[in-house]
C-alpha cells in the first residue's frame, strides 16, 4: 500500500478525541477490526462520521506522518 499522508480531518478527529486517535486506531487494528468497523466505531462511540477509506487512509499513513507540526515553531 503506497503512503498517503493524513488529511486535515484526522487532524480534527484527533482534536475530538483529546489527541488518542493514534492510539485508538492502533488498538483497533489489533483486535482485528476490519475499516468499515472502525468507521462504525467511531460514528457509534464518539459520534464522528468518516468514510471507509479515511479511515484506510490513517491507518495508511506512519504514526509520525499523523502528528501535526506545532503551530507557533518560530
Amino acid at each position: 500500500m503506497r503512503y498517503v499522508p493524513p488529511t486535515s480531518t484526522y487532524h480534527l478527529v484527533d482534536r475530538i478525541l483529546d489527541g488518542d486517535l493514534t492510539r485508538k486506531l492502533d488498538a483497533w487494528r489489533a483486535e482485528g477490526l476490519s475499516y468499515e468497523a472502525i468507521a462504525f466505531r467511531l460514528r457509534s462511540e464518539h459520534d464522528i462520521t468518516v468514510s471507509t477509506a479515511t479511515v484506510c487512509r490513517w491507518v495508511a499513513s506512519p504514526p509520525a506522518a499523523r502528528t501535526p507540526e506545532p503551530e507557533n515553531a518560530a
